[in-house]
């Protein structure tokens, strides 16, 4: 599997490093626009590619454009960190109308023994 990120203004589940890194991916024009025309220019290889992006740029493309963006250009999985499972039900309806798997990221709480 190839992770292609979009860049974000806010990347809060990310490190400082990737915070950095999306921060001059914009400021160099990186878009999703951009990340599909890359994504198309793979499309056909063996390897699954997969968008990380959060939900924010999602809703702003729109659900349905943006799913039917990602079956264009070959994408085959998204992972959206900052939807929760239990919050994703429209997402996950529009993403599998296209074929399109949804990868949740999930944490277990620390356990304490105290």
């Amino acid at each position: 599997m190839i992770e292609l990120g979009v860049p974000f203004s806010d990347p809060l589940a990310d490190g400082p490093t990737i915070q950095a890194s999306s921060q001059r991916a914009l400021k160099n024009g990186v878009n999703l626009k951009e990340v599909f025309l890359l994504s198309r220019r793979l499309k056909g290889i063996k390897t699954p590619l997969v968008l990380m992006t959060y939900f924010n740029p999602v809703i702003q493309y729109g659900f349905r454009v943006f799913v039917a963006r990602c079956k264009e250009s070959g994408v085959s999985g998204v992972i959206i960190p900052d939807l929760p499972p239990e919050g994703a039900a429209l997402w996950v309806k529009e993403a599998r109308s296209v074929d399109l798997d949804t990868i949740f990221l999930t944490s277990q709480p620390a356990r304490w023994n105290g």
